[in-house]
């Protein structure tokens, strides 16, 4: 079960599951082999997209997979990332959004093991969006501040001088 935040809005036609067991050893050496099969049950598939025009909430993802013992298997889709509003960023924008991890809860369909299996869960990712210039701002009014009291300066300095004529010698 996967929840991501809705700044990351996933391809599901580009779902992958693939198998990444290690090969029997030969001559001494162990080598990996990459091989796809079938484990994933489109049908069986689950997805809660965020609601439309909604900022908050997440796109919730659950894949029943069935493994066979030993596997070791990598799921991956595309995605895209979400532009932000300027107002949605956090502070630290500079350093990314976390993303959680995913949630594996194991079902064993063996009467032997105990039904109640520990949970696993995968490490966090850290997405890394588009941020703006927030200083662009601050420079704006510095600029216009320093324009405005200078035309203030000049207005005013033209307003309240006394001109006299200065006879010739």
């Amino acid at each position: 079960m996967e929840s991501v935040p809705w700044i990351i809005k996933p391809y599901l036609s580009s779902l992958k599951v693939e198998n990444i067991r290690p090969l029997q050893e030969t001559s001494g050496s162990s080598h990996t082999q990459s091989t796809s099969f079938n484990v994933l049950d489109i049908g069986r598939v689950v997805y809660h997209p965020p609601k439309t025009g909604d900022r908050t909430s997440p796109t919730l993802l659950e894949i029943p997979l069935t493994l066979p013992s030993r596997s070791v298997i990598q799921l991956s889709f595309e995605f895209e990332k979400m532009f932000l509003k300027y107002t949605e960023h956090p502070p630290d924008a500079q350093r990314g959004w976390d993303l959680p991890g995913g949630v594996l809860t194991p079902i064993s369909t063996d009467p032997s093991v105990p039904s109640r299996l520990p949970r696993m869960y995968t490490p966090p990712l850290l997405a890394d969006l588009a941020t703006p210039d927030f200083s662009m701002p601050y420079n704006v009014i510095l600029l216009s501040g320093s324009l405005l009291a200078l035309l203030f300066g000049m207005t005013f300095n033209m307003l309240t001088r006394r001109f006299v004529l200065v006879p010739s010698s």
